[in-house]
């Protein structure tokens, strides 16, 4: 049986309790904890965990503000964190036209 031969337990769904989330074991997550998330994909932000309730989080930044975020955004090192920010893409062409609505001043009056 897949649950008894990896978490130990025989019971269904066993392995949903015991499956790795964004670096942090879905088990270990506490009140107290500290952890990192990703703010806008670019940034490592610094966190406490407030309280963990299913697989939201309510978090505490240092500056003193907080927010609720999925248990996957967390992560239980900044390297761990750092590691999944997404480059760039560098291929976009630099000259772009331009969509929508056109002013009569974007045109060449006589």
């Amino acid at each position: 049986n897949r649950n008894t031969k990896e978490t130990g337990f025989d019971f269904p769904l066993s392995w949903f309790f015991f499956y790795e989330i964004g670096g942090i074991m879905a088990a270990e997550l506490k009140a107290g904890d500290k952890a990192y998330f990703l703010e806008s994909n670019r940034t490592v932000k610094p966190c406490q965990v407030v309280r963990p309730e299913g697989n939201l989080v309510l978090i505490r930044f240092n500056t003193g503000g907080g927010m609720r975020i999925h248990r996957n955004r967390l992560y239980a090192s900044e390297e761990e964190a750092a590691q999944q920010i997404r480059p760039v893409p560098t291929d976009k062409p630099t000259e772009q036209k331009r969509r929508g609505y056109r002013s009569l001043y974007d045109y060449y009056w006589h």
